[in-house]
């Protein structure tokens, strides 16, 4: 699942910006886009680790999965919403 959730975003997502975004606003929507990469790289990180200060052993290491496996859930939902915004402004499906 996880696996899943953070491949299908980018490969969703960067495609999709040129069929949903107007083309006077792409240079900003692929900026919004990197910017939240971005943030989530330097997010992630630290909230796993204040996990990992929190807690010990295995219930650190359980309590940062299911922040990842919530992640990989969310990343799955965006890339569906991202497939059908897609799909419905080309008329496709």
């Amino acid at each position: 699942m996880l696996g899943v959730g953070y491949s299908l975003v980018p490969s969703a997502m960067w495609p999709s910006v040129p069929r949903i975004v107007p083309e006077r606003n792409l240079g900003t929507a692929y900026s919004l886009i990197y910017w939240i990469q971005n943030m989530g790289m330097l997010l992630v990180p630290i909230f796993v680790g204040r996990i990992f200060r929190a807690f010990e052993g295995v219930q650190a290491a359980v309590r940062a999965e299911w922040i990842f496996i919530g992640l990989g859930c969310v990343a799955v939902v965006v890339s569906l919403l991202l497939r059908s915004s897609s799909a419905k402004k080309l008329d496709y499906k």
